[in-house]
């Protein structure tokens, strides 16, 4: 026989099939260790092999990896989990390379594992790495290590590793799965009992810093992390030291998200540089973004894609841990400064192609449709959007609905409408169809038809709109006791509903009101709009409103809106924000400027502020005063090369 399949299970029913079915064409044989299941685990193994045994659990992977290994009879051995799988298409590769591969006692390989990671398969990020899990039978190579196993030979000779063509997909880290299984608890027991027994070499620090990560300890993480990285010089390894580039981006992500650019910066260098990769180049554009070098910051986000088409093209895997640094970061990043100096046309390029790399981008297809809506026709815009996402497909039918629901695009939301006849519709999404198509029969259809859910404040807006609008109580369709938790809040939207007075300081009453009108002016309620938004008018308010139809490029009434506040002196750091892009976008410097300074002055810990503020002034006297400023704000990142560069020409 050529192949053996190696596993051990514990109540794996949900993906124990998937994983047997994607193996019954490969493996010759199937070894299944199942340590206690109480589910219909055994039943559904029995199904693609006799070699089913109970194992006794006692803490310890390697020694249920054992257990199998010895049981094994054929001439190569692969270790899989059940929540991993194979594509069948692979079986004739799969089995021609084991064919033609000669047998040494010291000889290991790697599989590609490709780990699903996130709340759900259509939320999630890609993470790639090479894992030990391929190795010749009968030749006294075993595991060791009883959590996060690694291979050994007991005849003592060093494994060499070496790279397989085999790609594992696994489904375990995805938030539902780690949540009913509860691996960080049971693996952090695991860990704590090496430590006490034998110590933790400089792999395990690595691997509780993943478990670490996993639960969002981002400070934990970062503890293991760098405790990995001091000890790897001391300690070898026989699976190579492949584990150490991993370990390195992972700290330098957990580095990003604290903000600690300077060390993120040089183990970017010191450990991602010296490999052809998209990573390291996302990494300096996502640094170079933070501090509003945008210019730089688009050369990287190019070149990471520039270097992930090449490497497509010429291997199989174009990244080395995230397929996202070759893809989704540097796209994101290039929409985001388009977005920024107001380059619709980039904007749209980007918003396209992130589509295309994941039909699941509700946001990028939001910001897409908003954008199309200014310059295109509709007939134009479910034309592109069928080529994006398909025009046969019901689930992005509805998908575009939805959106065109939340965006108040009335002609969208009409044409996809009439594509879903066949598709069930929930209620609220109906409420809020009928209120964006004036169809008040449809509304109260709806009420007496549908199942309404629990009150929640989506449906909570939409009874207080079409209140407003139909002059109709529809409140008294809800129903919610003192006792429920959002009770308060359902008692706030009713008071509003009947134009009662409101406490214009209370945070929560202008985030219902700018919900409510920002839902009126989405509606094309414009009348109604202007009634309460003069009843309600309150400086946070007004802020929160301008800030809206900026974002929609109406900035005719968001000008009229930052008049009112700029003459009362109550703008806040994003209406400044805004405005000084806008007028530099513009070419009006000046102005520009003006604001600029204003927004600094307001938060002075916004770094790409005085990175903009470099580039387009020329008065060299507020320049020196600027760099004064920012060499007292942000003494942690003077060291880094281009903040010295950008410094020294001031």
């Amino acid at each position: 026989m050529l192949l053996s399949l190696c596993m051990i299970v514990k109540n794996e029913e949900k993906v124990l099939e998937r994983c047997l079915e994607s193996m019954k064409e490969i493996a010759d044989e199937i070894i299944i260790i199942d340590t206690g299941s109480t589910d219909r685990t055994k039943e559904i193994a029995l199904k693609y092999t006799e070699h089913v045994y109970h194992y006794n659990w006692t803490n310890d992977f390697s020694a249920a990896r054992n257990e199998g290994i010895r049981r094994a009879t054929a001439d190569w051995i692969l270790v899989m989990d059940a929540d991993e799988y194979l594509d069948p298409k692979d079986a004739s590769s799969i089995r021609t390379f084991l064919e033609n591969e000669p047998i040494r006692d010291n000889q290991i390989y790697n599989v590609s594992v490709v780990s699903f990671v996130g709340e759900t398969m259509n939320t999630s990020t890609v993470a790639v790495a090479p894992v030990l899990r391929l190795f010749p039978n009968h030749q006294g190579i075993y595991f060791n290590r009883p959590i996060h196993e690694q291979p050994y030979s007991t005849k003592g000779v060093p494994l060499k590793g070496a790279d397989a063509p085999i790609t594992v997909y696994h489904t375990g880290y995805l938030g539902q799965t780690v949540q009913e299984k509860e691996k960080s608890q049971r693996n952090a027991e695991l860990f704590q009992k090496r430590k006490n027994e034998d110590g933790l070499a400089a792999y395990d620090y690595f691997t509780i810093g993943n478990e670490k990560l996993g639960v969002n300890e981002l400070d934990k993480a970062i503890y293991y992390y760098e405790r990995a990285l001091q000890k790897k010089s001391k300690q070898s390894g026989t699976s190579g030291q492949i584990w150490i580039v991993y370990c390195a981006i992972s700290l330098i992500e957990c580095y990003l998200r604290k903000n600690r650019l300077n060390d993120a910066w040089t183990l970017n260098e010191k450990y991602v540089q010296p490999l052809d990769y998209p990573e390291y180049h996302s990494i300096k554009g996502q640094i170079y973004h933070f501090f509003g070098h945008y210019g730089l910051a688009s050369e990287s986000y190019n070149e990471a894609l520039r270097v992930a088409e090449w490497r497509a093209e010429k291997y199989k895997v174009f990244w080395l841990t995230n397929a996202g640094y070759g893809s989704v970061i540097p796209l994101k990043g290039l929409q985001q400064i388009a977005e920024n100096h107001s380059d619709h046309d980039k904007s749209i390029y980007y918003l396209s192609k992130l589509i295309l790399n994941s039909k699941h981008d509700y946001q990028a297809i939001t910001k897409l449709l908003e954008l199309l809506l200014l310059r295109e026709s509709h007939e134009a815009i479910v034309k592109l959007m069928s080529e994006l996402l398909g025009s046969r497909d019901a689930a992005h039918h509805l998908t575009l609905f939805k959106i065109s629901l939340t965006i108040g695009a009335k002609e969208l939301a009409e044409y996809y409408y009439k594509q879903l006849e066949s598709i069930r519709i929930q209620p609220s999404d109906l409420l809020q169809y009928a209120l964006l198509s004036g169809n008040q029969e449809l509304f109260n259809q709806t009420l007496e038809k549908q199942d309404l859910p629990e009150p929640n404040e989506k449906l909570l807006q939409n009874f207080v709109w079409a209140k407003w609008t139909w002059q109709t109580d529809y409140t008294k369709n809800l129903k919610m006791n003192k006792t429920d938790e959002q009770y308060e809040l359902f008692q706030l939207y009713l008071d509003i509903a009947e134009n009662k007075e409101a406490d214009l300081q209370d945070p929560t009453v202008t985030s219902v009101l700018y919900k409510l009108l920002t839902g009126l002016i989405l509606n094309q309620q414009f009348e109604l709009y202007d009634s309460i938004v003069s009843r309600y008018s309150h400086p946070d308010l007004i802020n929160l409103l301008a800030n809206f139809f900026f974002s929609k490029q109406n900035y005719e009434v968001a000008g009229s809106y930052f008049s009112m506040l700029l003459q009362n002196d109550q703008l806040n750091t994003k209406n400044c924000e805004q405005l000084a892009f806008y007028y530099l976008n513009n070419q009006e410097l000046d102005e520009g400027l003006v604001f600029l300074e204003e927004a600094i002055s307001k938060s002075p810990s916004r770094i790409y502020l005085y990175t903009t503020y470099f580039q387009y002034s020329t008065d060299r006297n507020k320049k020196t005063e600027m760099k004064t400023k920012f060499e007292r704000q942000f003494p942690q990142y003077m060291k880094l090369p281009f903040i010295k560069e950008m410094l020294q020409s001031v």
